[in-house]
């Protein structure tokens, strides 16, 4: 998770400064999904009868699109930073 952080703060969004707050709300949206995760995924599987590969993938998929757009409009928002 730290590697996440660090190559998303340096290499993808840029930002300087502000590790703390920045990497606490790093940490809280993957945690967050990880929660979600727990409870969709037996729904998806037991009552909605789908494969648990596919249940999966697509649950990874709407992490990896939605988590771009938070981390650029929320995570690692420079225009939010203090001056």
């Amino acid at each position: 998770m730290t590697f996440a952080f660090l190559t998303n703060k340096f290499l993808v969004f840029r930002t300087s400064g502000n590790y703390l707050r920045e990497y606490g709300k790093f940490i809280t949206f993957h945690l967050s999904y990880f929660m979600v995760n727990l409870a969709v995924l037996p729904v998806l599987v037991e009552f909605a009868y789908m494969n648990p590969v596919w249940a999966q993938t697509l649950f990874a998929t709407l992490v990896i699109v939605s988590s771009y757009f938070w981390h650029s409009r929320i995570t690692f928002d420079s225009s939010k930073a203090p001056r």
